[in-house]
């Protein structure tokens, strides 16, 4: 009989891009860096509660459910309501499982396997090739942030008005949820950047890009790195992991710089300020490739080191989902 354990790690590896989400067995990575730039950005969407019902106190359990799996007793953002906390911390987690349950193993893969949909993980498609590719997947990732923010600030000047979103949570039946579209979407746009950290290699800085990963195809024949990028590496989505945690910090503030200049567009309608924390973060940087080593990167370096010694894998999750399904198919 196949192990739970075994099923757990395929479908574990298979449930998040990049950082991960949180679950039994998964990290809360991108709620953990969301709420951690939380805690210096005010989101105060006071001058619009008029328009919107009370909280209800479901909400409240919610927000309480996902402050306990963060490990946190409270976030230090007094002006972040529960319906503000539920809205970032449950639209971080959309791009990753759309509401669907992580053992829903058919939709998961659907989702995953969007060649459309990567540009919601910072990741290269199939036609982003050679240099070029870097360029392309960054720009069509970076305007996928920028449509979504944009977006938000439309749903904001309605009023900040209510959407309500079926999600999944843990332990309980499948739930919907009322969150502040505004919020929802600007988490998503959030999601993309923190997954810029963790499927780039980058720069001693941290802060340019010196090639982007690529998630799909690492078992065709067409697949070759020189031409279609490195693949995904499971080690870097660790963002508990000592090596990473360079990356995970310039994620947090990132992070914390694109909410303080959405929030600050969606009052003034001037997108300068978002437009600059995206150049800030997401520049490729010009002639890196294989043979110099994606420009001496030191992701670059960790990452071959842990595959020799065993503590990363590229591993298209496209196969580890047809794995498992497989297997649960094995146990009927």
């Amino acid at each position: 009989m196949v192990s739970r354990a075994l099923l757990i790690s395929l479908i574990s590896a298979t449930a998040a891009h990049a950082y991960t989400i949180g679950s039994a067995f998964s990290d809360p990575c991108h709620e953990r860096i969301t709420a951690a730039a939380l805690g210096s950005v005010s989101i105060d969407l006071s001058d619009t509660d008029d328009r919107r019902p009370p909280i209800l106190e479901s909400e409240r359990r919610l927000a309480g459910w996902l402050r306990e799996r963060l490990g946190e007793a409270s976030i230090e953002q007094p002006a972040a309501d529960e319906r503000v906390l539920n809205s970032l911390l449950i639209g971080v987690r959309h791009p990753d499982v759309e509401g669907w349950q992580l053992r829903d193993l058919a939709s998961i893969r659907s989702l995953q396997l969007d060649l459309d949909g990567q540009s919601a993980h910072f990741l290269r498609s199939d036609t982003d090739l050679d240099e070029a590719g870097n360029v392309s997947a960054a720009a069509k990732s970076r305007a996928y942030m920028l449509s979504l923010i944009e977006s938000s600030r439309i749903s904001y000047e309605l009023g900040g008005e209510l959407v309500n979103v079926p999600t999944w949570i843990e332990h309980y039946p499948d739930v919907t949820v009322p969150l502040v579209e505004a919020v929802y979407l600007l988490a998503q746009a959030l999601h993309a950047l923190q997954d810029s950290f963790s499927h780039t290699y980058r720069g001693d800085d941290v802060a340019q890009v010196n090639v982007v990963l690529t998630y799909l195809g690492g078992f065709s024949p067409a697949w070759v790195e020189r031409t279609s990028g490195p693949l995904h590496s499971s080690f870097l989505d660790q963002c508990t992991a000592p090596e990473n945690e360079k990356a995970v910090a310039a994620a947090t503030r990132a992070s914390a710089e694109l909410m303080a200049a959405t929030v600050e567009y969606w009052r003034t309608r001037d997108r300068r300020s978002v437009e600059l924390v995206l150049e800030r973060w997401l520049t490729v940087h010009a002639g890196c490739n294989l043979d110099n080593a994606y420009c001496g990167s030191p992701t670059f370096t960790l990452v071959e080191e842990k595959k020799r010694t065993g503590g990363c894998t590229e591993v298209p999750g496209g196969v580890l989902l047809l794995g498992a399904a497989w297997l649960l198919r094995r146990r009927r």
